[in-house]
């Protein structure tokens, strides 16, 4: 476990909120690989509590849709 001194400034931030609970807490964010950009333009959620066929292991998918700006290229 990191110490006191080691904590970034948002896990200070959790860590005065919610106490101890906050270091069970990892960013798995996930982010668009370098240069590339867009506004996100749709969000579908996909769960087997829906009636959603989905593959076996696999109880939730979020898919997002980002739109993207890009110059004409030829070829």
């Amino acid at each position: 476990p990191k110490g006191e001194k080691d904590l970034s400034a948002e896990e200070r931030l959790l860590h005065a909120i919610f106490g101890d609970k906050s270091r069970e807490v990892r960013d798995t964010s996930l982010r668009v690989p370098h240069g590339g950009d867009g506004v996100v333009r749709d969000v579908k959620i996909f769960t087997r509590a829906n009636g959603d066929e989905l593959q076996s292991g696999v109880n939730m998918l979020v898919r997002v849709y980002i739109a993207q700006k890009r110059k004409i290229k030829v070829g």
